[in-house]
């Protein structure tokens, strides 16, 4: 019985020894398509709070500069913002325990830098249309000068 429980004993350890840990072997697979997609849909919803944070953001700007009082809007923001900071703690816990690369989250004012390149390229696209409009203000401007009568200004 004795030799028995040496040899189970020796088996066992010699069992763990020669198994590869699972994360050793996770590590050498990558993470399963599954974990990939989760993932992905939560820095898609990551991405889309902090849109949503920026549009409350400048709601309730636009609501105190009307002299209102935004506390509906700041609710939503606090929850907003509670959402976004439980999903960027998955999302960091995933990628440590999957070995995932995170992208930089955006902050909630900084969404326009992220739009930056799309607002120029839609600027260039628009821009001849532009200076047409800007070349008939001009001229409809002097139009309105030219009609305007100084001398009562001058004159005294």
């Amino acid at each position: 019985m004795k030799n028995l429980m040496t040899t189970l004993i020796s088996s066992l350890f010699l069992a763990v020894a020669v198994v590869p840990a699972p994360s050793a072997t996770a590590g050498e697979t990558g993470p399963s398509p599954a974990i990939k997609a989760e993932f992905k849909k939560l820095v898609s919803q990551r991405t889309r709070l902090v849109r949503d944070l920026a549009k409350l953001d400048n709601k309730a700007a636009d609501a105190v500069a009307a002299g209102k009082d935004p506390v509906e809007i700041n609710a939503s923001q606090a929850a907003a913002q509670d959402e976004l900071d439980l999903i960027q703690l998955r999302l960091e816990s995933m990628a440590i325990r999957h070995d995932l690369a995170l992208p930089a989250v955006v902050a909630p004012g900084d969404v326009d830098i992220e739009d930056k390149g799309t607002e120029a390229r839609a600027r260039a696209m628009f821009r001849a249309g532009e200076e047409r409009t800007n070349r008939i203000v001009a001229r409809r401007t002097m139009r309105l000068l030219a009609r305007l009568d100084f001398s009562s200004i001058t004159s005294h």
